[in-house]
């Protein structure tokens, strides 16, 4: 029973098994919403915004593929096979045949995430890597705020916080490629991060251009008027505040900087009224990771993070 695998332009006839990912991933049953959904995935194929991969067993459709083709790094936005349908490693072949196809389109980096555990056979990390992706081990964590909770916050001297400032934007994203060098895993699985024109951008479109971010819980670091410290806290609700990044400049680190600036940051979201604060970190940037746990993150989410680029 051969797996075959298609690029589909029109995903009318595979409305069903979109369906039951949502059903089954997003806990989505209201049929409204979920036409609504079907609808907007149908609008941004057309439009060239989505590309999607179907596998087919015997005609029968059992898993797909989808992807954000809007920038030149494409990121899946949707990954789906069936209970009991990898057993020709099915998802292996999407994730390659996908890549090899938006490789060929002239896209430069692929990523894709994928939240443990998995219905997929054992062999898929192994199968991946053999094949020259890179796969992380990554996990979301939480932390619960009470509003009147404050942490021991420490600077040595000469170091000032001060609030975020848009004034200083261009110098955060510049920061934050030189804290994050070519062969960290980070900069791997967010190439963006090498440039700053690109970083600016993305994080521009997470915050309505600066205007959304709550300045009061995105505390940096000053020295010499110089920034070197930088957190990027982004909250799309009263109760939930997510660490969308925080750098510390490596000719300024184990000074304590990252404690104190997180420290800061839980301490300010506290204050605001925050219920929760979270963040996403891979383990094997043990320094964060192990901090993180030390300042009683607990984690929520375990997945892998995979990862090719073609330049």
């Amino acid at each position: 029973m051969t797996v075959v695998i298609e690029e589909r332009e029109n995903i009318n006839d595979i409305s069903d098994l979109f369906t039951e990912y949502l059903v089954k991933s997003f806990k989505v049953t209201d049929e409204k919403k979920i036409k609504q959904l079907l609808t907007d995935l149908k609008e941004k194929v057309k439009e060239k915004k989505r590309i999607i991969f179907v596998a087919f067993q015997n005609d029968k459709p059992i898993g797909f593929l989808a992807g954000n083709i809007e920038r030149e790094f494409v990121e899946t936005t949707g990954f789906y096979i069936q209970d009991g349908n990898d057993s020709e490693n099915c998802a292996f072949q999407l994730i390659s045949t996908f890549s090899n196809r938006i490789f060929e389109k002239g896209f430069k980096h692929y990523r894709q995430t994928i939240t443990l555990p998995t219905n997929f056979e054992s062999s898929l990390e192994n199968a991946l890597e053999n094949d020259g992706f890179r796969v992380y081990e990554r996990v979301q964590m939480m932390r619960d705020l009470q509003k009147d909770q404050t942490l021991p916050i420490i600077l040595p001297e000469k170091y000032t916080f001060e609030l975020f400032s848009i004034e200083r934007v261009d110098e955060m994203f510049q920061l934050m490629k030189d804290a994050n060098p070519k062969e960290h895993s980070d900069s791997i699985i967010y190439p963006e991060m090498l440039n700053p024109e690109k970083s600016k951008e993305i994080f521009s479109k997470m915050s309505n251009e600066f205007t959304s971010l709550d300045i009061d819980i995105n505390p940096q670091i000053i020295f010499e008027n110089k920034l070197i410290g930088l957190s990027f806290i982004i909250s799309h609700n009263s109760e939930i505040a997510f660490i969308a990044e925080i750098s510390v400049s490596p000719y300024h680190q184990r000074k304590g900087l990252g404690k104190a600036l997180t420290n800061k940051i839980i301490t300010e979201c506290a204050k605001k009224g925050y219920k929760k604060i979270g963040l996403a970190v891979t383990l094997e940037n043990t320094t964060a990771y192990k901090l993180y746990k030390k300042l009683d993150f607990k984690t929520t989410t375990n997945y892998l993070t995979i990862v090719k680029s073609n330049q």
